[in-house]
């Protein structure tokens, strides 16, 4: 079996930084693209780059797997369980993506307030007995202080760009509560959730309290509005 890994600009080929091998209790990274046999009829596991990657001046992080040299949109957990059988694909690679930084805030009046819940789907926060791996599918909500910063220097490791639920089982979801309670000089309010609006990014359902949003510029970062009164 070959396995490799790409960026998607300035390699043609999958020869791209390390893949580990999980070997010994331990990823061992190899330089890609490298030839390794696995015994059949068992399970392994590939961890492709865990950190964004500064290539040419453009931040890029982890994707999802590629089998035989075609994408597999559903297969976005890094890292990779690989079992060994007489169907396994003979060429393996992590394929790298361009992140960007974005913004997710929650407003009232225009003023950062309250809370923010963001689902992403390649946050390694789940971890395992042999290390962390991100939730895919199984992605769960985090809450957040208003505003979220998700720079590609981030936990989050930024966003990745034009990742809908319309073509992929792996996006990002924002949600917030239908109400909150905001305390203005001593007394408390309570403020409804209206709407949200966006630049750089497309929210999917504007007008309920979850929805998918689709980052979609490299030029400027996203910023995501939930408004509140």
């Amino acid at each position: 079996m070959t396995i490799g890994q790409k960026v998607i600009s300035g390699y043609s080929d999958f020869s791209y930084g390390a893949v580990g091998v999980y070997q010994i209790n331990r990823f061992t990274p190899y330089s890609v693209p490298f030839y390794i046999s696995f015994p059949l009829n068992t399970t392994q596991y590939l961890q492709a780059d865990t950190t964004a990657v500064n290539y040419g001046g453009i931040y890029q992080k982890f994707n999802d797997w590629s089998a035989n040299g075609t994408p597999q949109p559903s297969d976005a957990v890094n890292y990779k369980t690989l079992p060994i059988n007489s169907q396994a694909s003979a060429n393996v690679s992590a394929l790298l993506d361009t992140t960007v930084g974005a913004t997710v805030q929650s407003l009232v009046d225009g003023s950062n307030f309250g809370t923010v819940a963001f689902t992403d789907h390649w946050f390694r926060d789940n971890p395992t007995s042999i290390g962390n791996q991100n939730g895919g599918t199984n992605a769960i909500a985090h809450n957040h202080t208003s505003p979220l910063a998700l720079s590609p220097m981030s936990t989050n490791e930024g966003v990745l760009l034009n990742q809908s639920p319309q073509t992929s089982p792996d996006y990002y979801s924002v949600s917030c509560p239908s109400n909150q309670t905001v305390s203005v000089s001593g007394a408390n309010h309570t403020v409804y959730f209206q709407n949200r609006s966006a630049s750089g990014a497309t929210v999917e359902n504007p007008t309920s309290v979850s929805s998918p949003v689709v980052f979609t510029s490299s030029s400027a970062p996203g910023r995501l509005n939930s408004q509140d009164s």
